[in-house]
């Protein structure tokens, strides 16, 4: 491989890294509600067009949640995008967002990240309903994660 193949694709990496850090800056601060909402325009009128995910976007949903424990007898120490538990239905909802532009590329490996979330999160949440999606940002695409 020549240099400037090697300039080209690092190039191309670090535009794809540093595009999806803003995005995800960005949906931090999105909030959607009857009488309240803030955040990126653009971004929540996308949003409004998926009822099945706009209550993860309602001003009780937390950002960026640290979770950490053990999992098949490996530690790991995560970051979900956005979570919101509901005591009341005894629910915890998540969601992932990835920016890439072609998904089945890493599915897989994010596949086991949803699981390790959820599996993560039965612990601290016994008894509650636990369910989780992955937002394509890219062509902003919902896909629900089947969580044993």
């Amino acid at each position: 491989m020549k240099l400037s193949d090697l300039m080209t694709q690092y190039t191309r990496t670090k535009f794809a890294t540093d595009s999806g850090a803003a995005t995800h800056a960005k949906m931090q601060h999105v909030v959607i509600a009857p009488d309240q909402c803030a955040g990126d325009a653009d971004l929540i009128a996308h949003l409004r067009q998926m009822p099945e995910i706009i209550d993860l976007f309602a001003p009780d949903a937390r950002t960026e949640v640290p979770v950490a424990g053990t999992v098949s007898g490996k530690f790991i120490s995560r970051r979900i995008d956005r979570l919101r538990v509901d005591s009341a239905t005894k629910t915890v909802r998540f969601i992932d967002y990835k920016t890439d532009t072609h998904p089945d590329a890493r599915r897989d490996s994010y596949l086991i990240q949803m699981r390790e979330y959820a599996q993560l999160l039965k612990k601290i949440y016994p008894g509650y309903q636990i369910s989780g999606y992955l937002l394509w940002m890219h062509n902003w695409t919902l896909e629900p994660i089947q969580i044993d």
